[in-house]
């Protein structure tokens, strides 16, 4: 005879059963408040000074570097946390992919979190887009046994007295900070992003898909961890997300669809510090700032040291209309101006 179990103890097992299976935990959404960490950050007015810094994977001292050498923060930093803020009304994109590859996650995180509230109170703004090494810590995808994009990131936390599971629960001050993040910028007409693909959304249509998906699956959605999604789309490797599907379409053409739909003229991005092949055999090579027909810039440089492909770049965007590739040494290359509209320039990676 089949076992009937009273109703107190089915609850019990019922609320087990959904605890066991990990897409349907009850704790898996997230609540966040969307008005005040919206997941598009826009800004309307295009700033007099645009500043954007790919993928740092924890190089702390390479970071602070370039910052010092724009001119964005102060030379004495005696800790992460203790910033002056020198850019004015400037405003700095960081484009994700700040945690892992280098020994100084939380560092980064650290002086990132004290930038934004030093650059408002000086009169600009730093914006902190997610990359997809933040979701994919966040989502708790580097519990797999074998080794993950995230287990420098948790080494660096046990380093530091920082409990992995709190942070992944948005405690804290670590947790609190990697899960307010938006996933993309808009600033006056630049759109910055991680990974680049927004597959010919509106930034109204990728704002709602992405409050509702995250709200409901945390940050293990599709949205932010599918294989062509904003935060982990490819370029080179034989993969290219803005490839078109047919003949009747052009790689130039579905970057301009993108950006018109975004509302944009130009696209910003990191996550890609490698080889770089487009279709007329143009091609861009690791380590390089690179900008094809003034649609899209690649700005992940390989500056950590265990990448090693560069010692950074700063994209410097001047009253939206030139575009200029800054090294830690003080090089500056030319990258892109509205009155010429160069087809494909690139900047030698910053000294080794």
């Amino acid at each position: 005879m089949k076992k009937i179990l009273p109703p107190a103890a089915a609850a019990i097992a019922f609320i087990l059963l959904l605890w066991a299976a990990p897409d349907a935990r009850p704790d898996a959404h997230i609540s966040r408040d969307w008005t005040k960490n919206p997941a598009i950050v826009q800004i309307e007015r295009q700033p007099d000074r645009l500043y954007a810094m790919g993928d740092v994977h924890g190089d702390f001292d390479r970071m602070v570097a370039l910052l010092v050498r724009a001119g964005l923060i102060d030379t004495k930093i005696t800790r992460p946390g203790e910033v002056h803020w020198t850019g004015g009304n400037a405003v700095l994109v960081i484009t994700g992919d700040f945690i892992d590859k280098g020994p100084h996650s939380v560092a980064v995180i650290r002086l990132l979190a004290a930038m934004r509230e030093a650059a408002q109170r000086g009169g600009g703004q730093v914006i902190v887009t997610m990359g997809n090494h933040e979701a994919e810590f966040l989502a708790g995808l580097g519990k797999t046994g074998k080794k993950a994009k995230t287990d420098d990131f948790i080494d660096d936390l046990t380093l530091n007295g920082l409990d992995r599971g709190s942070v992944e629960e948005c405690r804290g001050e670590i947790g609190e900070f990697l899960c307010s993040l938006p996933f993309g910028a808009r600033i006056g007409d630049w759109f910055f992003s991680h990974a680049g693909n927004t597959a010919g959304r509106s930034i109204a249509q990728l704002s709602l898909a992405l409050e509702r998906d995250v709200t409901k699956d945390g940050f293990n959605t599709s949205e932010l961890t599918d294989p062509n999604s904003l935060l982990e789309a490819r370029l080179g490797e034989g993969k290219v997300w803005f490839h078109p599907a047919d003949q009747a379409t052009t790689e130039r053409g579905i970057l301009a669809v993108n950006a018109a739909a975004l509302g944009v003229s130009h696209m910003v991005q990191g996550h890609q510090p490698g080889e770089v092949e487009f279709a007329d055999g143009v091609v861009r090579h690791r380590g390089e700032m690179f900008q094809r027909w003034g649609l899209l810039f690649l700005i992940d440089t390989g500056m950590s040291r265990d990448v090693d492909d560069s010692k950074g770049a700063l994209l410097r965007i001047t009253r939206g209309i030139q575009a200029t590739a800054i090294c830690p040494d003080g090089t500056e290359t030319p990258l892109w101006d509205a009155a010429s509209a160069p087809d494909a320039t690139r900047a030698t990676p910053c000294a080794r």
